[in-house]
């Protein structure tokens, strides 16, 4: 939920921005899936939030519309025939249909949580427990955050990769958890056999506490940093609308609110994404699809 509300807060306040330059009334229409994040199970949550933000689009003289969608589907409907003229989604999500999405689309953005923006999956497994090839998922538990699709399909590539299966065939169970942490205690204390966890995630726990090496050990972590999500502006919105969003986004630290927000998500910034900028990510699903296709 709070990646959600994060994400929502830095579009309104770019929004703010934009009408402080210049006083008029504008329409955004907003999509977010949300399905992959806590707000699918807080329909409440939704719904307050979803008024509350029409109420800051009010004062600032701005038409602003959010909808949380749980229906992929829909949401790309929605983009194509330019009902919505923002969206927010998982890059594998925005991949299945980029060849529609890209000639209707002008500029894309994203957000990182360090300054390297490194956003790599690991696997790490029990150290008491034979595990030396992906081969060994077989018959094994595994602990992972719930709703993270990016790390399961990394995983699922490395298992069709080397087993020629889905991974998901291959284990005994997979277990979901809220937090990351807890995934690697449960490793830790020998209630599963295997995790699935940000880079960032083992580093900072294993700073915190060195004696995690002695039970749990590093598999193997992704070779490409992924990211979080993929937002994408259609061309049918004003020109000037989109121009002052990505201004205000290079001024966004200058803003002690959103310092102070930085801090609380522990986020480092957001950015504009340059069609070279994912080029590492649409081979990474090309070869997933392909793998999927041969195996499956």
């Amino acid at each position: 939920m709070k990646k959600i509300l994060l994400i929502i807060f830095l579009f309104i306040f770019t929004i703010n921005s934009f009408s402080n330059e210049k006083k008029i009334k504008n329409e955004i229409n907003y999509g977010f899936i949300h399905s992959y994040d806590i707000l699918a199970d807080f329909k409440d949550a939704r719904e307050s939030l979803s008024k509350w933000l029409g109420r800051v689009g009010e004062k600032k003289e701005i038409n602003l519309n959010v909808t949380f969608y749980d229906d992929r589907k829909k949401v790309f409907k929605n983009y194509m025939n330019h009902s919505l003229n923002m969206v927010s989604m998982e890059y594998g999500d925005y991949y299945k249909h980029k060849n529609q999405m890209d000639p209707i689309s002008s500029r894309y953005w994203s957000v990182s949580f360090n300054e390297k923006r490194e956003y790599k999956f690991c696997l790490v497994a029990r150290n008491d427990i034979k595990f030396d090839s992906y081969k060994d998922l077989k018959n094994k538990t595994i602990i992972m955050k719930k709703y993270q699709s990016i790390g399961s399909i990394w995983l699922d590539y490395k298992s069709l990769e080397n087993t020629k299966k889905d991974f998901s065939k291959l284990v005994k169970s997979v277990k979901y958890e809220s937090k990351e942490s807890t995934s690697l205690l449960n490793v830790f204390f020998k209630k599963q056999d295997l995790a699935l966890v940000r880079k960032t995630t083992w580093t900072t726990m294993l700073e915190l506490n060195p004696s995690l090496k002695q039970r749990v050990k590093l598999f193997e972590c992704s070779n490409i940093d992924f990211i979080p999500f993929i937002s994408v502006f259609s061309k049918s919105t004003d020109n000037h609308t989109v121009n002052i969003f990505f201004e205000a986004l290079q001024n966004l630290k200058d803003d002690s609110d959103i310092n102070e927000l930085y801090s609380l998500f522990k986020f480092y910034d957001v950015y504009e994404v340059k069609k070279e900028d994912l080029l590492d990510m649409n081979n990474f699903y090309n070869e997933y699809y392909k793998l999927k296709k041969k195996h499956n």
